[in-house]
């Protein structure tokens, strides 16, 4: 997520939008059922909203910085919140970026996705970085790092 995305994700105007667009529509959709997934929380806007009307909420970030802040911000909620890496997945995108590579099926990418959000091995575990259903050490976990960029979140959110 560039700063730009992450202003945008933080703002009050979002928050709005997701309040008075989003918010009805789900609403309208009907139940949402007592677990459910989120993809991308970002800074976690829409997980605040989702997290009041449901039992579980498995929040699932690509950025471990970022999954960590959130679930330190929801610690003992009824939020999980862990990051993930599907891998180089077979798309146009890679194709375009890096021609001749051979990525893994789209399936392969989103198994440990499904996992986290189905699977009685993980439920209730937060703070980890997860690649082909495995724990793996994130090299770069630096809690000072992480601090700086969730202030830089919540200063981003007042400016709005």
């Amino acid at each position: 997520m560039n700063e730009a995305h992450l202003r945008i994700l933080s703002s009050e105007e979002w928050a709005e939008t997701l309040q008075v667009e989003m918010l009805p529509w789900v609403v309208e959709a009907g139940d949402l059922g007592d677990d459910v997934l989120e993809l991308g929380p970002g800074p976690g806007l829409t997980t605040d909203l989702l997290r009041q009307r449901v039992r579980n909420l498995t929040a699932v970030e690509i950025d471990p910085a970022l999954a960590t802040a959130l679930r330190d911000r929801l610690a003992g909620s009824n939020v999980t919140a862990n990051a993930m890496s599907p891998g180089p997945v077979d798309t146009p995108l890679l194709h375009a970026l890096a021609p001749g590579m051979k990525g893994r099926t789209r399936e392969k990418g989103a198994e440990t996705v499904v996992w986290l959000a189905t699977s009685p091995e993980v439920a209730g575990v937060s703070n980890k970085l997860w690649f082909d259903k495995a724990e793996r050490v994130c090299k770069f976990h630096n809690e000072e790092q992480e601090e700086k960029l969730w202030k830089v979140c919540e200063e981003l959110a007042r400016k709005g």
